[in-house]
Parts: structure tokens; C-alpha cells; sequence
């Protein structure tokens, strides 16, 4: 949606030399193009619904779909696809408990089921009626949903599929490159199991996840 407004006012300025203009017209024509199959998708738009810091905004300001049609969708799609934890959980523990343990947790589940057992249809028009987050930093979505879970637990089960979808190519064509630097001529015969080993650590570690806390090291 913003790079069709700032195409348009590209292509409405001045600034453009005939060349521009032309380059401006290719974009705008396989920006067309391509849209059917990823801005209007039923998975895009509902991984914006899913972005506590868009919601509906974003929608309503294409002015393309109309937002009571996605949010349908969207509700029909989670109340088929993604259950209560708490209804799984009931379906599958049959069992009566036998240890004092098992006894206790089961009281613990019963007292809290009320807080759990929202629908999937409740917990979106709750989510939907609280205000959309506003930030002018980037923002992990899917560290909302985690920290939210309790609340929405099909919501959030539904936004962690979805919002974990690469909307670009970008990091598996990076995960082939760095595939190519790891396995040369001269070490051609990693196996598949290492292979996967390296790459994750090399990922870790340059996500921060392997840095070793300061208290491990004075305590050493």
C-alpha cells in the first residue's frame, strides 16, 4: 500500500527525466501484477489484522477491501483451524489423576479454565476493540502475541503461523549463501546433521544468543 502512494506521487512530481518516468511505469505495472497473489491474499491481509500496530488502519486507508469481509474470513478461518488450548487440553486428559500432584494440577487448570476457555471468535473482536499499539521503532510482532497467549491462545496460535511467514526472499537466499561459504571442495563431506548444527549456531550467535553473561565469566 505506501509503495503504490509513493510510486503515484513519484509519477505526479516533476523530478523524473524520461528515462525515470519509464522505470517508474515498469514498477507500477508489475506492482499490478504481482498484487492479486500478495498484497490482496487472504494470508496478507489477515497477518495485518494480526500486527497489533495496524489492525484495521492499514485496510481501511487502501480503501480496496472491505475490512468487515476480512475480519469474517479471518474468524471463520480460526474458529476451523485453531481450537482452544484449553478445549485440546480437556479433550485429550481422560485420565483421572492418580498422584497428589496430578490432583493439584488439575484443580489449578478447573480454577483458571474461566479466564482460558474464550472462543476464537470472542477473542478476535477483543483483540480488535483494544487500541492499535503506536510506536515509531520496529516492533516484533510475534513477541507481542508471546507475551499475549494467555489472553488470546488461538489468536495468538494463528499469528505465530502466519506472522513467521518471510514476506521476502531476503533470508533463505542469505541461509543459500552462507550454505556456500560453509561447504567448499575441501570440505564437502558435512553431513546433514552438522550442516543444520552449524548453521543455527552461526545464527545464534550473531542474534547475540551465544554471548556468554558477565557474571558466568567473573564467577570463572
Amino acid at each position: 500500500v505506501l509503495m503504490t502512494y509513493e510510486l503515484n506521487d513519484l509519477a505526479a512530481s516533476a523530478v523524473l527525466s524520461p528515462w525515470g518516468s519509464e522505470v517508474l511505469k515498469l514498477f507500477q505495472t508489475r506492482l499490478e501484477e504481482y498484487r492479486p497473489h500478495l498484497i490482496d491474499s487472504d494470508v496478507t491481509l489477515w497477518a495485518t489484522v494480526l500486527d497489533p500496530t495496524m489492525k484495521k488502519d492499514v485496510i481501511e486507508a487502501d480503501g480496496i477491501h472491505n475490512v468487515r469481509d476480512v475480519v469474517s474470513s479471518l474468524g471463520f478461518h480460526l474458529e476451523a483451524r485453531y481450537p482452544n488450548s484449553a478445549d485440546v487440553q480437556q479433550a485429550f486428559s481422560t485420565a483421572e489423576p492418580t498422584s497428589n500432584y496430578e490432583k493439584r494440577l488439575k484443580k489449578i487448570n478447573s480454577s483458571s479454565r474461566t479466564t482460558i476457555m474464550v472462543t476464537p471468535r470472542k477473542q478476535l473482536e477483543m483483540y480488535l476493540s483494544e487500541n492499535v499499539i503506536i510506536t515509531s521503532k520496529p516492533t516484533d510482532v510475534l513477541t507481542y502475541w508471546a507475551s499475549n497467549e494467555r489472553r488470546f491462545p488461538s489468536l495468538a496460535a494463528m499469528a505465530r503461523d502466519i506472522l513467521a511467514i518471510s514476506a521476502t526472499t531476503v533470508p533463505s537466499e542469505a541461509a543459500f549463501s552462507r550454505g556456500g561459504e560453509l561447504i567448499t571442495k575441501r570440505r564437502n563431506r558435512l553431513g546433514g546433521d552438522t550442516v543444520t548444527a552449524i548453521m543455527c549456531l552461526d545464527s545464534w550467535f550473531e542474534g547475540g544468543l551465544g554471548a556468554i553473561p558477565s557474571n558466568v565469566v567473573d564467577d570463572e
